[in-house]
């Protein structure tokens, strides 16, 4: 688990932080003295809407994995994309007694996404005005034949 290529915590059913490896501190700046403060806020920041707040939070009530992308703050303050897994392991009385929570740091892979989609949208968009620029040279082709055609009879 230390040395596994994305971050590993392991966390009380109440949301503190018990464990952290390396991989998690080394991408997010926080370590587990950080992650031991009573304000640190783990598994409730990142959330895009109250919707999938709602949502994570009603997975992990019934006791079943959840999953998703979270757009979480660094300890430096930046931004960084996690894709999340949080799964509650369960004790012999079927009570919560743990929540593994592993996060993949995105924020490379949506970068590059996000100039793939410009540079697509860019291709389209000169694409379409250079269809454009043919067409209108075809009218006017067509248009000026007609023209010297009318010229002619």
């Amino acid at each position: 688990v230390e040395q596994a290529p994305f971050g590993v915590l392991i966390l009380s059913p109440t949301g503190n932080v018990q464990y952290m490896n390396a991989a998690y501190t080394e991408y997010s700046g926080f370590t587990l003295e950080d992650a031991l403060e009573p304000d640190f806020a783990i598994l409730t920041e990142g959330h895009q809407s109250e919707a999938s707040y709602r949502s994570f939070c009603a997975s992990l009530a019934a006791g079943t994995p959840w999953q998703g992308t979270l757009r979480c703050p660094t300890k430096e303050g930046g931004l960084i994309w996690e894709r999340v897994m949080v799964s509650p392991a369960v004790d012999a009385k079927g009570g919560i007694s743990h929540l593994l929570c592993i996060r993949e740091n995105l924020t490379s892979r949506m970068e590059v996404e996000e100039k793939l989609a410009q540079a697509e949208k860019q291709l389209e968009e000169e694409a379409r005005s250079r269809r454009d620029a043919v067409l209108s040279e075809e009218i006017f082709l067509t248009l000026q034949g007609a023209e010297i055609g009318r010229a002619h009879v």
